[in-house]
């Protein structure tokens, strides 16, 4: 996986701070990833395309969405 931010210099402070978003954030991932796993668990292989496949993009929407306002 690529590290789009690594080139980003850190002083204490903002890494404090990213330090509760982190923490924030995967939080929200973890609860939205596990919903999505039941979604698709509940669903058999011929359903996960069409309806579920939306559903599961708008979880991932959401949950980007969710991020973008936690830094506003």
């Amino acid at each position: 996986m690529m590290r789009v931010f690594s080139a980003i210099e850190w002083t204490e402070e903002p890494e404090d701070e990213a330090a509760l978003f982190e923490e924030i954030l995967l939080a929200k991932a973890r609860s939205t990833a596990r919903d999505m796993a039941k979604l698709m668990a509940s669903k058999g292989n011929r359903q996960l395309f069409g309806e579920t496949e939306f559903l599961l993009r708008d979880a991932v929407q959401r949950l980007v969405g969710w991020e973008l306002g936690v830094g506003c």
